[in-house]
């Protein structure tokens, strides 16, 4: 789900974490919790822009492409 989720981002530029949740068709916790995550492993930044008297926090991908070595 969280690859999901920056493919979402990736490709259809959500404005808001709960635009992100209706696109992927989740609930918004469960999409907050996982991008929080992805924040802090650094795959993705969110901004926090004003409108009006609204605040909203707009997820924008900062990677181009992960790579895993796995070592067996």
């Amino acid at each position: 789900e969280k690859a999901r989720l920056l493919h979402i981002i990736k490709t259809q530029s959500p404005d808001s974490i709960y635009d992100l949740a209706k696109k992927a068709e989740r609930s918004f916790k469960s999409v907050f919790e996982d991008v929080k995550l992805l924040e802090r492993f650094g795959f993705l930044e969110t901004t926090l822009e004003k409108i009006n008297n609204r605040k909203r926090l707009k997820p924008m991908v900062v990677v181009d492409s992960i790579v895993i070595n796995i070592k067996l």
